[in-house]
């Protein structure tokens, strides 16, 4: 016998190569939760050897059991390979073995105690007799395949939990004779019927089919047809029997198997048809889930099933914190128990990690032990007693840190599984997703092979290491504790001294008024210190993104669709995606990417083929969260850099050093790059190549202006990278930079190339976000400048939502009639607040993407575009542009300011630009309903909620300064104290605006 490795299961095959016999399954080793990255036979060629029990609760629906019974006797998997576990749940009249069944049955009866569906499905898995569990309501008919269609998966994993998809019909007129004899399937047998499709579709299209890195997948867990190893089933420890009523427990479970670290597989080959439509009995399980919230909001940390209330704690807490004692003094210890404990965030349980002998386990035992949000051990790990915190974090005690750091920590770790920040002496403070700690104990492999990691720098979150700090003094930390405590025993002394002089109640009064004077001028002090301390925090160098690691293929970057790439040349353009497929494995597929015809023969999804494609179709496309202009830098070095050889330019090349391609922090630091076709396999691969380059914001010149190029690359593209950039200054590399950045992103990104195939191959193509631009204005001088603005956009998914503030818009529809997007105008009485008008816009609009526009500011073509690529490739939830040129009217000039400070996470952007998404205007409540300072209010709000704040490059936008009736009342001193560059009247150019465009008339 052979053995064949697979990524997540083996196969053990014959030396003839016949079908395999026997699998081993395996932990899963895929990153996230992308299960179409396990390697598994399609279902054609896939042999079944692993024997199964079915587990079927049931109570009093005899005769939907006699149907589902019978469903199970038409399965493809071979009946000598399965069994099947009915479970009574207490029903009055006991159920009995059918005797005509053809299947190995085995019926068990739990006594009745209410509801007990829990109890029964855990009551059949202990009677069960096989190793792989599938389990499926007694009133859910199974599809000829659903059993192959489950099994099929835990032959290869071994933690895996597959859902499948039942819709809901109407069994009328269908008894268990009819579906016996019935030669077709079941979708057949109802062809006509009024069907209720699964309801966690919408689950599917929201998390990209469980394969995006939502934290909440889980809500999909069917407990009524759904499979699962035995091995993963006692791991995750069943189903919660305290859940007596309808609902509930599937979610519980599905929460806990996921923070298990198990792969969640949605099988839409295992079809179920649920013998009653979807509406039967709605209001009472409603009812019954309504009484529930308390239950799940104690037992599943996520904040969708739960509130972050101050001072409010839970029976599952969202973060475990190891205070690692290591050899730190035990007075250190208990100071960092306490910052913890009064921490921002309340919903957290303290892990003191102590050697097995260490001096001050005894006084940590002592001053802890009536705190249940404090556990003191030396024998056991934080994981092992919490294994169902989704977040685990830790933090040495010989680690200084401020308040608020948990939450700081989990606002960078965003969607990477670890993340770091390491002091300068190495000592380390760490946080992860518990599921991925799961994993690496399973299989022995690193974090990184699961998902992004990520280093933050530990000064700008307020961690240092400081073994020994001292005082102004030089005293270190033990004397200052001794200082305090000096003063504490001289006051309550002093204190003693006075209460002995009280000889009547006035002398008391007065020694009680000068005791609160000192209460309250010490608390007063403690505030200010606190206050001064937050102050130095916020003022501090920003965070920058999370850095990926640089290694091949870091990706997980979702499409939108499902796609298979067949052949070399198409695996050649998804490669930097890990979503795609090779193969359909009997699976759902949108669309098809195949070389030629030969590829593409056996399947029969809507196909494109790159051979009769266009060209720019074959470019290979990169990930725009790995490539991305995040920390481009402005103020480069006047290096020249190439990929390969000097030898391979051009004469007179003034190339300096040669360059890693993927050393992306390196690339952003060059003032420009050289390139010929020497340094590159062919011209496809180079043109992937180059403009992955430039959207990171290199500045690249073709040496060899290579034709080949054009169409691959585009002709915007083609053309800046054939621009005389050799005696170019510093403030046109940035220009230009900007400009490749923009044209790679909208044009070689992963999505864009999914666009632009799939409006070929699909009837229904993937399409950019709808775009809602909010505009409410008070003034009627402005209004035809600010739809010009609109109009001039060239996004291509653009709808205006105007708000007219007052009086003295008659010639609105005339302005109106301009504009080729879809618009809504909306009047409001000029005493409403700014807030509340622009809250009244966003119900009006309809954009999964809201962006703000001021009526008086001046907007290039490309605004929105580049807002939204930001909004992409940074995944803040709050992006914009910063004020950098602004125009004077009054001055009559165009200055430039805070030059540099651009494609970082900051929250200095201009309320002009602001672009967000929805779903997080939702999370934050909407716009303050105030009459003035909204945008900061909103970024304020963003960042509070735990949201990251993103400024990409200033070009393309100028803020309008007039001194009329401007809800910012600043002179123009103010801006040009301020100003780097300035010049005289107004200087379109100085904004990189690509046309003309000019400030109002009334305004200049």
């Amino acid at each position: 016998m052979q053995e064949k490795e697979r990524e997540n299961g083996t196969v053990v095959e014959s030396n003839h190569g016949e079908t395999p016999s026997k699998y081993i399954p395996r932990p899963t080793e895929v990153r996230y939760n992308n299960w179409r990255l396990v390697q598994m036979p399609p279902p054609e060629s896939f042999l079944p050897c692993i024997p199964v029990s079915v587990i079927v609760p049931y109570y009093e629906r005899p005769e939907e059991l006699s149907r589902t019974l019978v469903s199970l006797e038409r399965q493809s998997y071979p009946r000598d390979l399965f069994e099947v576990v009915v479970v009574d749940d207490g029903s009055r009249t006991p159920l009995e073995r059918p005797e005509k069944s053809l299947l190995n049955i085995k019926v068990i009866h739990q006594d009745d105690r209410g509801y007990g569906l829990a109890r029964a499905r855990n009551n059949g898995v202990r009677e069960a007799s096989h190793d792989i569990l599938l389990i499926l309501d007694c009133d859910v008919l199974a599809e000829a395949d659903w059993l192959a269609a489950h099994a099929r998966w835990h032959h290869f994993v071994k933690d895996a939990v597959t859902i499948g998809f039942h819709y809901h019909v109407s069994i009328e007129g269908v008894d268990a004779d009819r579906i016996r004899k019935w030669p077709g399937s079941l979708a057949e047998l109802f062809a006509g019927r009024k069907v209720s499709p699964p309801w966690i579709e919408r689950h599917m299209l929201r998390t990209n089919s469980l394969t995006s890195t939502a934290d909440d997948i889980f809500r999909v867990v069917l407990g009524g047809n759904m499979g699962i190893s035995r091995e993963f089933y006692e791991m995750v420890g069943g189903f919660d029997e305290s859940f007596t009523q309808w609902g509930g427990e599937d979610t519980e479970f599905g929460y806990r198997a996921f923070v298990n670290g198990g792969l969640l597989v949605p099988v839409r080959d295992a079809v179920g048809w649920h013998q009653g439509e979807w509406a039967d009995g709605r209001e009472d399980k409603e009812r019954s889930i309504a009484r529930l919230r308390g239950k799940l909001a104690d037992q599943i940390a996520h904040p969708g099933f739960r509130r972050q209330v101050p001072g409010r704690s839970y029976k599952v807490p969202t973060y475990v914190i190891t205070v690692m004692a290591m050899d730190a003094p035990v007075d250190r210890v208990v100071e960092a128990i306490e910052r913890l404990l009064d921490d921002a965030v309340h919903d957290l349980v303290v892990f003191v990690d102590m050697p097995r002998v260490y001096e001050g386990s005894d006084v940590l035992g002592y001053q802890f032990a009536s705190d249940p949000r404090v556990v003191v051990a030396a024998s056991v790990t934080a994981l092992e007693l919490f294994p169902v915190a989704p977040i685990h974090i830790s933090i040495p005690a010989a680690v200084s840190f401020e308040r608020g750091v948990v939450r700081q920590l989990h606002n960078c770790l965003s969607d990477a599984v670890m993340g770091t920040a390491r002091c300068d002496n190495g000592t380390a403070v760490s946080i992860a997703q518990t599921w991925v700690l799961h994993r690496i104990n399973r299989t022995g492999r690193e974090a990184k092979d699961f998902g992004e990691v990520v280093e933050f720098p530990a000064n700008a979150l307020g961690i240092s290491a400081v073994p020994a700090p001292v005082d102004r003094s030089g005293r270190p930390e033990h004397m200052q504790r001794g200082a305090r405590m000096s003063r504490l025993s001289t006051d309550l002394r002093r204190l003693r001294v006075e209460l002995q002089k009280v000889r009547n109640p006035k002398q008391a009064w007065q020694l009680v008024r000068v005791v609160a004077f000192a209460l309250r001028w010490r608390l007063a002090a403690s505030r200010q210190s606190v206050e001064r301390r937050t102050a130095q925090l916020a003022k501090s160098t920003p965070l920058p993104a999370p850095t990926k690691t640089l290694f091949e293929d870091d990706a997980d970057y979702f499409l939108g669709v499902e796609v298979v790439a067949l052949g070399e040349r198409a695996r050649a353009v998804f490669r930097a995606c890990r979503h795609v497929a090779h193969a359909t494995n009997g699976q759902h597929v949108d669309m098809i990417v195949a070389d030629t015809v030969a590829e593409s023969t056996a399947v029969n999804f809507p196909t494109v083929l790159l051979s009769e494609a266009p060209i720019q179709f074959s470019v290979p496309a990169f990930d725009p969260w790995i490539d991305n202009p995040i920390n481009w830098a402005s103020d480069a070095d006047d290096v020249v850099a190439a990929l390969g050889s000097r030898e391979s330019l051009p004469p007179g090349s003034d190339v300096q050093r040669v360059i890693d391609r993927n050393d992306r922090t390196a690339l952003k630091e060059i003032f420009r790059l050289e390139d010929v076709q020497a340094f590159h396999k062919d011209v496809l691969t180079r043109a992937g190549e180059l403009a992955r380059l430039a959207a990171n914001g290199v500045v690249v010149r073709l040496a060899d202006c290579d034709a080949r190029l054009a169409e691959p690359l585009g002709a915007e593209l083609f053309e800046l990278m054939t621009r005389d950039s050799q005696t170019i200054d510093h403030g046109a590399r940035e220009f230009l930079s900007i400009r490749m950045r923009r044209a790679a992103l909208r044009d070689h990104s992963l999505r864009s190339r999914v666009q632009q195939i799939g409006g070929v191959a699909l009837s229904e193509p993937p399409l950019p976000p709808l775009v809602s631009i909010l505009l409410v204005t008070r003034r009627p001088a402005y209004l035809a400048q600010a739809i010009d603005a609109v109009a001039r956009q060239t996004y291509p998914r653009l709808e205006l939502v105007l708000g007219l503030h007052g009086d003295g818009f008659e010639a609105c529809s005339r302005h109106i009639d301009r504009l080729n997007c879809p618009s809504t105008v909306l009047r409001f009485e000029e005493s409403c607040p700014l807030g509340e008008a622009l809250n009244g816009a966003v119900r009006a609009s309809s954009g999964s993407l809201l962006s703000k526009m001021d009526d008086d500011d001046l907007y290039d073509t490309d605004h929105i575009w580049d807002l939204v690529l930001a909004h992409d490739y940074s995944r803040a939830a709050l992006v914009g542009k910063g004020a950098e040129f602004v125009y004077l009217a009054a001055s009559n000039r165009t200055i430039r300011r805070f030059s540099g400070g651009a494609e970082t996470f900051r929250k200095t952007i201009a309320g002009g630009t602001l672009l967000i998404a929805r779903s997080e205007m939702d999370r934050v409540g909407g716009w303050k309903p105030i009459p003035r300072s909204v945008d900061q209010a909103l970024i304020e709000d963003v960042i509070g909620a735990g949201g990251r704040v993103y400024r990409t490059h200033g070009s393309g936008y100028v803020l309008v300064r007039h001194g009329d009736r401007h809800t910012w009342e600043t002179d123009d001193g103010y801006f040009l104290k301020q100003a780097d560059t300035q010049s005289d009247g107004w200087d379109p150019s100085l904004a990189d605006f690509k046309d003309e465009v000019r400030p109002t008339a009334s305004v200049a």
